[in-house]
């Protein structure tokens, strides 16, 4: 089509972040465009720009010369008995941004330059740290303690399961559609100093089935269930009859077909 190639420009941060890659017709309302992302394929597009222009080369080529060739390896350092924490944790440490779950910490920390280019973009407003920049130690974000950590995830449950004194039993019963497995994910913040921080994160591991994830929380907190569809088309009716219920103590408070869109939002005792 005469549009393959076209840019697809962020004026908000002056960058380019797509080029048009293919689609039924021309500007057809009832099909997407296809975008290439640009961030995907830089480290190929600065290959090529690097090998081509002339001199003075963009700054991202670098002027240094080629390291030279690795001598015989060195021998292995012995491992101290008791080693010391990390300086830096990333915080969250399940953090991605905008643009899906394969953009985390260590895709930023696979080139020089993703945290220069990318680092104050695609800010993903699920986490307080929103961005590469605030969330990732390669990036000059991350925590020095690393995170709060939340308590421990059990596995998928037939039925209920006791909770100590001051807690109730949350319980997520997912119906997945024929594609679960690569698209549904759920997500639980809870609610502290005024912002909704994440704590539990479980990804649908089988499509065209029910999977039931419960957790013990505490029944004097605020919080929020985050139900995410990454192809943005719900999770029923065209491709099987997904859906999901969400039950606080033994009160049915949620139950959806979420029959279109990427994310669903239910705030709980709050």
């Amino acid at each position: 089509q005469g549009d393959s190639g076209g840019p697809l420009f962020d004026s908000d941060n002056d960058a380019l972040v797509g080029v048009t890659s293919w689609g039924y017709g021309c500007a057809d309302a009832d099909y997407p465009g296809v975008y290439a992302r640009i961030s995907d394929q830089f480290p190929w597009i600065k290959e090529v720009i690097c090998s081509s222009h002339g001199s003075p080369k963009p700054s991202f080529c670098g002027d240094n010369p080629p390291p030279p060739s690795p001598g015989p390896p060195a021998p292995p350092t012995p491992t101290p008995p008791s080693p010391s924490p990390p300086s830096c944790v990333n915080d969250p440490i399940d953090w991605n941004d905008s643009g899906g779950a394969e953009y985390d910490c260590d895709w930023y920390a696979g080139e020089a330059d993703n945290c220069a280019i990318y680092g104050d973009d695609f800010a993903n407003d699920e986490f307080e740290n929103d961005t590469a920049k605030k969330a990732c130690c390669v990036c000059g974000g991350g925590s020095s303690t690393g995170p709060s950590p939340g308590p421990p995830s059990p596995g998928p449950g037939p039925g209920p399961s006791p909770c100590p004194a001051g807690e109730m039993l949350f319980e997520v019963e997912v119906k997945s559609d024929y594609y679960g497995s690569d698209d549904n994910l759920f997500r639980v913040q809870e609610k502290s100093g005024g912002k909704f921080k994440n704590f539990w994160k479980e990804n649908i591991t089988e499509s065209d089935s029910i999977q039931t994830f419960q957790k013990c929380l505490s029944a004097t907190q605020c919080y929020k269930f985050i139900m995410i569809d990454r192809n943005g088309d719900g999770m029923c009716c065209e491709d099987g009859d997904g859906g999901y219920k969400l039950t606080w103590g033994e009160e049915v408070i949620k139950e959806s077909k979420f029959k279109n869109g990427s994310r669903q939002r239910t705030k709980f005792n709050c």
